[in-house]
C-alpha cells in the first residue's frame, strides 16, 4: 500500500492522490462473478463472493492472477522480488499447475474462447496456446501496453493502450487509431458498433491555494474499420459522479465488457468542514520545514480527524446516468487508495481491489 508521507507539500499530494495509486493488493473475479482469486500474505487463496477463508491455491510470493473466460483455469505470477519467475496455469477444479515455457508479465489478456493467451516480456507481447504453452505469434512494441482487450468471439484482434495511443493489432500488425491528449485510463471494445473506448482522467486548474481540484473524465470511441474518433463524454466532473459536491479523488476507471458504461472507483473526502483545508495547508509549511517537530505532530494529529468515504459509481454512455454502486464511509485518516476493477463477464458485478480484499458489488442497469 502506497501512502502520502507526511511531509510531501500540496502539489506532491495532488500527484498522488489525482494521479493514481497502485496498491499492492491484486485479485480478480471470475467470469461468473462468484469466485475471487486474491494475492494474500500466503500465496493465491479462492474464496467465494459471499465470505469465507476458501482454498490457498498456490502458496508463495504471487501477483497478477487473471481467470479465463469460461473461469476453469487461472494465469498468476510467481513472484521474487516483485518481479515474475515463474508464469503458471492453475486449473482450478484439480489445483494443479503447469508452468508456461516463457515467463510472462501482466497485462494478460486471454481470446475469448481461452485457447489463447497474451502476456508481456522485454516489451515484446507473446501469443501463447493455453494447453501446451507454445508461443502462437510475437508482438513488437517500443514497450508493453498499460492495457490489453482482446476482442469478441473469433476475432484474433487485439486493442492495447500505451500512454496516449490506443492501437489495434490485426493480421499480425499494430495500428494506432487513436490519440488522446492524455494518459488513457481504460479501454473497451463496443461489439455491435465495432469500435474502441478509451476513457481519460484529466487534472483540472486549482480554484483556491489550499484545494484539491477535482477531476474530470473523458471518454472517446474510434470505429476500428475506419473513420473520425466521437466523443461520448466531453466532460463529466467526477464531483457529480461521486462526491455530492466535496472533494472527489478519482484513481481509478474500467469499461465494461460490453462498452456501454465506464465504472469509477475513487474517494470523495468527508472531514468535518476545514479540515481537509487545514491538512493542505500544513503539508505545504511542513514540507518548507521538514525539521519541524511540533509541525509534523500537528499535521498527524489533523491526519487523524481526516475522513473520506470509498465510493464506485457507474456512468452509462447512452444517457450519461449515473449511479453509485457502493459507498464504504467513515474511513479515517488517509484511507485505501482503490486498485484495479474487475468485472464479471456479464458486466452484472464487479469488483474492485483494496488492501483488505476484492469488494465486490451487484450492478443495476
Amino acid at each position: 500500500m502506497i501512502r502520502p508521507s507526511l511531509a510531501i507539500g500540496a502539489t506532491a499530494l495532488l500527484a498522488l492522490v489525482a494521479g493514481g495509486c497502485r496498491p499492492s493488493f491484486e485479485a480478480d473475479l471470475s467470469p461468473d462473478g462468484h469466485t475471487i482469486a486474491q494475492v494474500t500474505p500466503e500465496g493465491l487463496r479462492l474464496r467465494p463472493v459471499g465470505g469465507g477463508a476458501g482454498t490457498l491455491a498456490l502458496r508463495g510470493n504471487v501477483g497478477s492472477p487473471r481467470f479465463s473466460p469460461d473461469g476453469s483455469r487461472l494465469v498468476v505470477n510467481q513472484t521474487e522480488k516483485g518481479k515474475p519467475t515463474r508464469s503458471v496455469l492453475l486449473d482450478l477444479k484439480t489445483l494443479r499447475t503447469a508452468n508456461l515455457p516463457t515467463v510472462l508479465s501482466a497485462p494478460y489478456a486471454w481470446n475469448s474462447e481461452g485457447t489463447e493467451l497474451l502476456g508481456w516480456r522485454d516489451g515484446k507481447g507473446y501469443v501463447v496456446h493455453a494447453r501446451s504453452g507454445e508461443v502462437v505469434r510475437t508482438l513488437t512494441l517500443k514497450s508493453a501496453p498499460n492495457h490489453a482487450v482482446w476482442l469478441s468471439k473469433g476475432h484474433r484482434d487485439l486493442l492495447l493502450a500505451t500512454d496516449r495511443d490506443v492501437s489495434l493489432v490485426r493480421g499480425g500488425r499494430v495500428r494506432t487509431i487513436a490519440k488522446a491528449s492524455e494518459q488513457i485510463a481504460a479501454i473497451g471494445y463496443d461489439a455491435p458498433r465495432d469500435r474502441a473506448i478509451y476513457a481519460e482522467a484529466l487534472d483540472v486548474p486549482k480554484g483556491r491555494r489550499d484545494e484539491i481540484p477535482n477531476v474530470h473524465l473523458r471518454v472517446g470511441a474510434v470505429p476500428l474499420e475506419g473513420g473520425p474518433a466521437e466523443t461520448l463524454i466531453a466532460d463529466l466532473s467526477a464531483k457529480e459522479v461521486l462526491g455530492e459536491g466535496r472533494y472527489a479523488l478519482p484513481v481509478q476507471l474500467s469499461v465494461s465488457p460490453d462498452g456501454q458504461r465506464i465504472a469509477i472507483a475513487g474517494l470523495v473526502e468527508a472531514s468535518a468542514p476545514g479540515v481537509f483545508q487545514r491538512y493542505v495547508a500544513l503539508n505545504d509549511r511542513v514540507s518548507k520545514k521538514p525539521g519541524d517537530a511540533r509541525l509534523r505532530e500537528e499535521l498527524r494529529r489533523v491526519e487523524r480527524s481526516l475522513k473520506f468515504d470509498s465510493v464506485v459509481a457507474t456512468v452509462d454512455f447512452n444517457g450519461l446516468g449515473h449511479s453509485v454502486v457502493a459507498r464504504r464511509a467513515d474511513v479515517r485518516g488517509f484511507p485505501e487508495y482503490p486498485g484495479e476493477i474487475v468485472w464479471s463477464s456479464d458486466g452484472m458485478r464487479l469488483g474492485v481491489s483494496y488492501e483488505d480484499g476484492l469488494r465486490v458489488a451487484d450492478v443495476t442497469r
